[in-house]
């Protein structure tokens, strides 16, 4: 129940009568639905003398409780996301309600800037070459003889 009594902190007085007289019209109208249906079933010989205007009287009260619910969800949602607008801060830390459950929390993601894949490198290969033709194998600049070795 925590979920209703932010939204109930976030609605304004006039807002507030608004949805709880939307909420008690769409109950009316299913109360009416659920005593038809139920004097439906017990009446079966006045049945077929009235089933064209029940079944169209059914039809609009199905068609009001509806709207009705859809008022009320719209109204909530409204307020919500106006309220969700109107808090401020760009911290990346800042927590941010799941779309799915409003009441668990889930940080926000952080910016992906500079999080890039290496590209993989190519496979390092060795060629073995033969012997030049003095006989010698050549080192590289700077490399020193080792133990006064004629070639390293």
């Amino acid at each position: 129940m925590g979920t209703l009594s932010a939204w109930s902190e976030n609605l304004s007085t006039k807002k507030k009568k608004k949805v709880i007289k939307q909420l008690v019209e769409g109950q009316d109208y299913a109360n009416q639905l659920q005593i038809l249906l139920h004097n439906n079933n017990y009446n079966p010989s006045q049945q077929q003398q009235t089933e064209h205007h029940l079944s169209s009287t059914k039809e609009q009260l199905v068609d009001k409780i509806l709207s009705s619910f859809n008022q009320t969800l719209s109204e909530l949602t409204s307020v919500n996301v106006s309220s969700s607008q109107n808090q401020t801060g760009s911290n990346d830390d800042q927590l941010v309600k799941s779309e799915d459950c409003s009441e668990s929390r889930r940080p926000r993601p952080k910016d992906k800037r500079g999080c890039y894949k290496r590209k993989r490198a190519e496979q390092a290969w060795t060629v073995v070459s033969a012997t030049t033709q003095d006989g010698h194998g050549w080192r590289k600049y700077g490399q020193k003889q080792i133990l006064n070795s004629k070639h390293p």
